[in-house]
């Protein structure tokens, strides 16, 4: 469906964990197996639950195609697998949808409804997703200013991969909520050396990427001096890093850096976008861009 990897549409094997040197069980613990080579993926618990990617991802769409203001006829959809296809990132953008549609004319911005589905066999995440905007001038997506379209699951015994789906494609209804808190960053004033302290005090990056932030300050200039600029900095580099090339995600920033190449990327997009969520949310922020 909508071109899902085959080679993630598999269930792993939940099996006993084995003493190396005796071959006897160990109690409680359990390692997490690919179910066709046996290879090692994770080791786990005994209330974990392993599932397949498919299962939520299938939901989803299920859900979406059947969503009278939604058409998925022109929808941009991305999957990827990494780490040796044990993560499952889905990025899924619609232009039609009537909401968004609303949104862009209320704000003088072309936006389109996103959501992000990850989902990890290897405990990089549990399974994880969000609802929210993205500009389709730079491709950033845009980190909703409440934690209401946020949905996140671990793989436990009572965990299900259906429901789950089902309810992520319901807030994509609540987006209306967003349009007064981007016309109040759009209207509100923010200053090139407060934007620049606030950057050096939230981010707490080495010169050299502060540098680099400055850059993608200045990317934004048509935005002028105000909180959607700040905003818009922010949700680049949640998006695509320190880089300046829009077209390319965290992860594929990273690995162009070699250094890099051999770091668990999939878990540092994570952790990158939870950074950049929480300084957007964070009350210096509504200080300084929605005051």
């Amino acid at each position: 469906m909508f071109g899902f990897p085959e080679e993630g549409n598999y269930t792993p094997r939940k099996v006993p964990a084995l003493n190396p040197k005796t071959g006897a069980k160990i109690d409680g613990q359990f390692v997490v197996l690919h179910p066709e080579t046996d290879q090692w993926i994770a080791n786990c618990g005994a209330d974990a639950k392993p599932s397949n990617f498919y299962d939520a991802y299938h939901a989803l769409i299920t859900e979406l195609a059947n969503d009278p203001l939604i058409d998925l006829s022109r929808a941009t959809i991305k999957n990827r697998l990494y780490n040796n296809n044990t993560c499952f990132v889905s990025q899924i953008d619609i232009k039609d949808f009537k909401i968004a549609e609303d949104i862009s004319r209320q704000v003088g911005d072309p936006i389109s409804l996103s959501i992000t589905l990850r989902d990890s066999h290897d405990g990089s995440t549990r399974r994880a997703a969000s609802v929210g905007l993205k500009r389709l001038a730079c491709l950033n997506g845009m980190v909703t200013l409440s934690g209401a379209m946020h949905q996140r699951r671990k793989h436990t015994t009572y965990d299900n991969p259906e429901y789950f789906g089902l309810r992520l494609s319901q807030h994509t209804k609540n987006l209306h909520n967003e349009i007064h808190k981007i016309t109040a960053l759009q209207n509100s004033r923010v200053e090139y050396s407060q934007a620049m302290d606030f950057f050096k005090h939230k981010l707490k990056m080495i010169d050299t990427d502060i540098k680099k932030v400055e850059k993608i300050y200045n990317y934004y200039r048509d935005m002028g001096s105000t909180g959607y600029r700040v905003y818009n900095t922010l949700t680049h580099l949640s998006s695509h890093g320190l880089s300046l090339n829009i077209h390319n995600n965290y992860i594929d920033s990273r690995e162009e850096n070699a250094k890099k190449q051999k770091t668990n990327n999939f878990l540092a997009s994570i952790n990158n976008e939870k950074k950049i969520e929480k300084i957007i949310r964070s009350s210096d922020f509504k200080e300084l861009c929605l005051a």
